[in-house]
């Protein structure tokens, strides 16, 4: 339905040092943390500053952040009003013309609040780190921190190892 743009994604971040790519996923911002509440951050912006200042300081990958597209649905603040105008030179902001499934086979990983892409990348053998309680967050196809200092040390480490692939592949496509 998309077509294939990844070859003109990974021109856009310019993945010339191969390194591993994470994938952020915004939240909605006006967007209710559903029934499960907020336990580790005060807000969605909370959680996204806490996740941009970590992949700030972790060069060792290539960092994707892609707005929720209820940001171009509802109007009001965007991922891009939030983040810095000039980004290091290891984080990009997506343009919305990237679908979906090119980001993700791009993608080594995703990092999310309590996304359901988190479920897509798991079923497809992509570690996926959520950063707090959610619909899935105990069901062990996802990294689910016990805290929010566990949450930020993951971010500067390379978490990806810490999934069981296989595992999280089998459970996410039987949730």
């Amino acid at each position: 339905a998309y077509g294939n743009d990844k070859k003109n994604l990974s021109q856009f971040i310019q993945n010339s040092k191969n390194k591993p790519v994470i994938s952020v996923y915004s939240s909605c911002w006006f967007d209710c943390p559903h029934l499960f509440g907020m336990n580790r951050f005060r807000d969605f912006y909370d959680w996204i500053k806490i996740t941009y200042e970590c992949a700030s300081n972790n060069t060792d990958f290539i960092w994707i952040f892609r707005a929720h597209p209820g940001d171009d649905w509802y109007g009001g603040v965007t991922l891009k009003d939030l983040l810095p105008k000039k980004l290091p030179s290891h984080i990009f902001l997506l343009p919305k013309e990237f679908s979906g499934k090119s980001v993700m086979d791009l993608s080594d990983g995703l990092v999310t609040y309590h996304s359901t892409a988190a479920i897509e990348y798991a079923s497809q053998g992509k570690p996926v780190l959520v950063a707090d309680k959610g619909w899935y967050h105990d069901l062990d196809f996802v990294l689910y921190p016990k805290s929010r200092r566990e949450y930020i040390e993951l971010l500067s480490q390379n978490w990806l190892s810490k999934v069981n692939i296989k595992k999280a592949k089998l459970i996410s496509k039987i949730f």
